[in-house]
């Protein structure tokens, strides 16, 4: 099996789908559907594939191997009768988010069709009846992340690890993003990123924490005006070590392509350098940079900028969660207690963008609870 095997989940018979669904067997967590009976979702998995594949297989080892705030993530082994096995991952989205499913499996079979290192990927469904929730069989990649290379290195090897995270990520901004997405809308430079903040504004003014965010949602707006110009390219949105897993032959793969979009290679550089700078160290923020600026021609200009535009995506992201719940916004329950978890993560975060901006925010750090 491959691409070409099948694209996308088709029509299944109403009477496979009478066999399929057991309502029963699902366990529904503040409102976010997940699959939990692992006997029925082994035989509901075997009898979906065999109609798809159209032969004799059996589903089994599975393992829930869940990280993360969005998906549930089970893996399982797909053994045909005669041939052989394949190790493969299902990701479960939450009910209401398949357009997420549909988004992420388009986008890595259209970046595996140009030589783009992402899982293979099998078949989806987007609508979430065939199996109650919204999914995506993919390829398993059964080596661990860069993330766990990073933390098992030497300090005086983390630019190493954080080269190979820079080099896909420069990968990534070369390719032609028509190749990849289906619709790309032509904004002009400077209103893709106003855009973007515009887009913070709304979904925080419709909760109630727009006037919290003011001062910096308007130094972003008025200093947009003098930002240098630079082409559109395809941005991950959250390409850091956690989402690069290694094959067992160390080659690297990217995952969580549910926000890829086009924007400003700045978004994607920033925010990573600002993960990197506050959840492990503030020198690692120049690494990133560094390790960027080698491999790419791009010019590494009003970096203050974007990285201001990224502590408004993390913090505005914090804030709605605390203040709507996990799964109102797509997320696993669990998200909650990360966030709750890495609060010295988020006031760093808070600390660097009122030293950068000027843009104090009071009441804010009430919000977030650090």
């Amino acid at each position: 099996m491959g691409h070409d095997t099948i694209c996308c989940l088709i029509p299944v018979k109403l009477e496979l789908l009478d066999r399929l669904i057991y309502p029963e067997y699902y366990h529904t967590v503040d409102g976010a559907t997940l699959l939990m009976n692992k006997r029925k979702v082994e035989d509901g998995l075997g009898t979906l594939l065999q109609e798809l594949f159209g032969v004799d297989t059996r589903v089994k080892d599975f393992e829930d191997i869940t990280v993360g705030w969005e998906t549930q993530i089970i893996a399982f082994r797909l053994q045909p009768r005669d041939g052989k096995a394949l190790d493969l991952v299902i990701r479960i989205y939450s009910t209401g988010a398949g357009w997420k499913a549909e988004r992420e499996f388009n986008v890595m079979r259209r970046l595996g069709a140009v030589g783009y290192p992402v899982p293979i990927v099998y078949v989806y469904d987007a609508s979430g009846e065939t199996l109650g929730s919204p999914f995506i069989i993919m390829e398993r990649i059964t080596g661990g992340t860069l993330w766990d290379v990073f933390f098992a290195s030497p300090r005086d090897r983390y630019d190493e690890v954080l080269a190979l995270n820079a080099r896909l990520m420069a990968q990534l901004h070369e390719i032609p993003p028509t190749k990849v997405l289906s619709r790309v809308r032509r904004l002009r430079r400077r209103s893709r990123i106003l855009e973007r903040v515009q887009d913070e504004s709304r979904e925080l003014n419709e909760h109630g924490l727009k006037a919290v965010f003011d001062p910096l949602i308007n130094w972003l707006i008025e200093n947009s005006k003098s930002l240098s110009k630079s082409p559109a390219c395809l941005i991950h949105q959250d390409l850091h070590p956690r989402n690069i897993l290694l094959r067992p032959d160390g080659s690297p793969v990217v995952i969580d392509w549910a926000s890829c979009t086009v924007g400003d290679f700045r978004e994607d550089l920033c925010w990573t350098a600002l993960l990197a700078g506050t959840f492990i160290d503030a020198y690692l923020k120049k690494t990133v940079y560094n390790s960027y600026g080698s491999v790419s021609a791009r010019e590494l200009v009003d970096l203050p900028y974007f990285e201001a535009y990224s502590g408004l995506r993390r913090l505005a992201d914090a804030a709605l969660t605390m203040k709507v719940g996990a799964t109102s916004r797509g997320m696993r329950s669990e998200a909650l207690n990360e966030i709750e978890k890495n609060r010295p993560h988020y006031s760093k975060v808070l600390s660097n963008v009122v030293e950068a901006t000027g843009a104090s925010m009071p009441g804010l750090d009430r919000v977030l609870g650090v």
